[in-house]
């Protein structure tokens, strides 16, 4: 039987991208197959269809798109018992897996390692879902494990209105750190709203106009080191820019390695599944809300690209079916 995917044949732009009938995939014995009712554009995505990452992903074609997913599960491998068929959940995939695969999340139907895959936070409609799997799931790991935020504590956020730069403001604000955000101009009153005690416009603000900071989550990438001066002793700084070198890291299976110095961390890789599932408890609780800048159909995958490289988002450009 078939089913319909996104794919291309050669990198390149947005326009590369079509919808294809290929065969329905079939889970290993660790794997689940989940009938996708959404999924989202993200830079992983961009950058190998790009070619920008081709040492990484190398040079079979045709590819599919899309690392992330929410749905229903239809099949289940022999081996697993933590996940049933007919369960709604949701999937992040981030490893060495993700990247250049025949077949992404951004099909009718979509294999994920089972590890990989918890139950959706219930009262959250699939788009809500598919816009908070990865941003959440981020946020957790940055303002968790890799900064440790504590109540009172100031967190600088750049590129504080994209999809995990929103989700990290509302986290930090939930867990009482005093939130200063770096945002477009236009997008001020976003930031606001999720948040935000602070917000600079970060196309006139420099680092020095800025008070220091105890955490920096960056989601813009350039002026790290910049930034990073801003911190007060002891202070912490964290990247979830999926660069060309932070996916090959990724893909070499680190999951937190560092940039410059010890208190600069890129964080790529693949999250614990512990992760995916706090995620989903906080967006249930609604300390995370979703943030969809747009909603397109597999069909116009090459528009859903180009707005999500077009910069200026306010949250996450979706894909459905």
């Amino acid at each position: 039987m078939l089913m319909r995917a996104v794919r291309y044949a050669r990198y390149g732009g947005p326009e590369v991208l079509s919808v294809e009938p290929v065969p329905i995939p079939l889970p290993g014995p660790t794997q689940v197959r989940i009938r996708v009712a959404a999924t989202s554009v993200n830079a992983a995505d961009v950058n190998v269809r790009s070619g920008s990452v081709k040492l990484l992903s190398g040079r079979k074609f045709p590819k599919g798109t899309g690392i992330d997913a929410v749905g229903e599960i239809e099949a289940a491998g022999a081996d697993v018992s933590s996940l049933s068929v007919g369960q709604r959940v949701w999937a992040v995939t981030c490893d060495g897996r993700a990247f250049g695969a025949a077949l992404g999340s951004a099909a009718e139907s979509a294999v994920f390692e089972a590890s990989h895959v918890t139950p959706a936070p219930a009262g959250v409609d699939d788009l809500g879902a598919a816009a908070t799997v990865m941003p959440a799931t981020m946020a957790v790991r940055t303002l968790g494990g890799a900064t440790r935020l504590l109540a009172g504590e100031r967190v600088l956020v750049r590129g504080a209105t994209g999809a995990v730069g929103a989700a990290v403001v509302q986290l930090a604000n939930a867990l009482g750190g005093h939130v200063v955000a770096l945002a477009s101009a236009a997008n001020a009153d976003l930031a606001q709203s999720l948040g935000a005690a602070e917000v600079f416009d970060y196309a006139t603000t420099r680092p020095g106009d800025i008070r220091p900071v105890d955490v920096v989550v960056d989601t813009a990438g350039p002026g790290l080191l910049a930034w990073r001066r801003r911190l007060t002793p002891g202070g912490r700084m964290v990247s979830v820019v999926a660069s060309p070198r932070a996916l090959a890291g990724a893909a070499a299976g680190s999951v937190i390695g560092l940039i410059s110095g010890s208190r600069v961390r890129t964080l790529v890789a693949q999250p614990p599944q512990e992760a995916i599932a706090e995620a989903a408890r906080h967006v249930q609780e609604k300390s995370i809300r979703p943030v969809i800048d747009s909603v397109y159909p597999f069909e116009q995958a090459p528009a859903a690209h180009r707005a999500f490289e077009g910069g200026g988002l306010r949250g996450r450009v979706l894909l459905t079916p």
